[in-house]
C-alpha cells in the first residue's frame, strides 16, 4: 500500500481498511470456519479495491480533467 499511495492518493483507503483488518485476523484464524472465511473474503475485497483504485485512467477521463500548468 505504501508503494501505490503516492500514485493513487486517498483512493486506496477503501481497499486498505478491509485488507489491514483482515491481515490482523489472518494471523490466527485463516483456516477456521466462520472467521477464516470472512477473513479470506475481506482480503479478496481489499485487494480488488486496491487494484481498482490504481487502474489506469481512460483517455476520456484524461481529456475531461483540467490541465495543470507547469511552472518552471
Amino acid at each position: 500500500m505504501a508503494g501505490i499511495t503516492p500514485r493513487a492518493g486517498w483512493r486506496v483507503v477503501p481497499g486498505a481498511v478491509p485488507l489491514l483488518t483482515a491481515c490482523v485476523s489472518f494471523l490466527d484464524s485463516h483456516l477456521f470456519w466462520p472467521r477464516g472465511v470472512f477473513t479470506m473474503v475481506a482480503i479478496a475485497v481489499g485487494m480488488f479495491l486496491l487494484s481498482w483504485a490504481t487502474a489506469p485512467v481512460s483517455a476520456d477521463e484524461r481529456r475531461s480533467a483540467p490541465i495543470k500548468s507547469r511552472n518552471r
